[in-house]
């Protein structure tokens, strides 16, 4: 949401660089990816995948299942933190190049119409 309010989209981007304007693209996109791995690992970290299985263990491989699944949940935990980081830091250099990115250097063509009676001349874009 609060990346929604300051990058508006178009209007935002009008008056940028065009590489500018697809580097924010790029780290928006690269914010979105790191979320929704963030968030995936972080469920599985905290909830596991679900899965069904026909399996009587004996207490050691119960044992060892629930350390290496308590350790692939340590391991989980931290992607999450650092996606989150990276997140959060990706979104910051999208709006930070929004808002002091280099403006696009002003139009120096001129398009000339011609009408029946005088041409007339209007700086375009």
């Amino acid at each position: 949401m609060t990346t929604v309010s300051v990058v508006k989209g178009r209007s935002t981007l009008d008056g940028l660089d065009p590489w500018v304007r697809i580097t924010v693209g790029g780290l928006l996109l690269l914010a979105l990816v790191f979320a929704t791995l963030g968030i995936f690992f972080g469920m599985r970290a905290g909830y596991g995948l679900p899965r069904r299985e026909e399996w009587e263990p004996t207490a050691r491989e119960l044992l060892q299942r629930e350390r290496r699944e308590a350790l692939d949940a340590v391991t989980d935990l931290r992607r999450s933190i650092a996606l989150s980081f990276a997140t959060v830091a990706a979104l910051v250099a999208a709006i930070a190049f929004t808002w002091y990115g280099p403006a696009e250097a002003p139009n120096s063509r001129t398009d000339v119409a011609m009408n029946d009676r005088h041409p007339t001349e209007h700086l375009g874009r």
